[in-house]
């Protein structure tokens, strides 16, 4: 992640490592991860913290890490998507909550065109002469 020059309240995101935490994501490391929180609950007059992987809303098979590790023994270990959650990270109790028909899993996976278009906030600006 790097900020933009040309606009400098953006923050460009690529695809090199958001942290050293297997659990970093994008939405946590920019703040929004907070607002889908918060707007979640609202919506279904429920805590917060549901909505977050790392704690009360967590898949209890992976612990919200969407994979399975296997030892072998004397081989490398096996990750897996975890067949409890299907990789989503959540609860099902926690994917039962919607807020405009979908999961709080289905809007982390979209893309930032779709989210944008999901919370109504136009079609935004895109940087195109953004610098590390």
């Amino acid at each position: 992640m790097y900020s933009c020059r040309s606009i400098p309240t953006t923050i460009a995101i690529d695809q090199s490592a958001v942290g050293v935490s297997n659990r970093s994501i994008s939405a946590t490391y920019t703040g929004i991860m907070d607002d889908v929180r918060k707007t979640f609950a609202t919506a279904n007059l429920v805590n917060p913290g549901l909505f977050s992987f790392n704690s009360k809303g967590a898949c209890e098979h992976c612990q919200g890490l969407s994979v399975v590790y296997t030892d072998l023994a004397y081989l490398d270990e096996v990750k897996l998507p975890c067949d409890v959650c299907g990789g989503r990270r959540f609860k099902e109790e926690v994917l039962r909550y919607k807020l405009n028909g979908r999961s709080v899993a289905d809007v982390l996976s979209m893309t930032v065109s779709e989210a944008i278009d999901y919370f109504g906030m136009g079609s935004g600006a895109l940087c195109v002469n953004c610098r590390r």
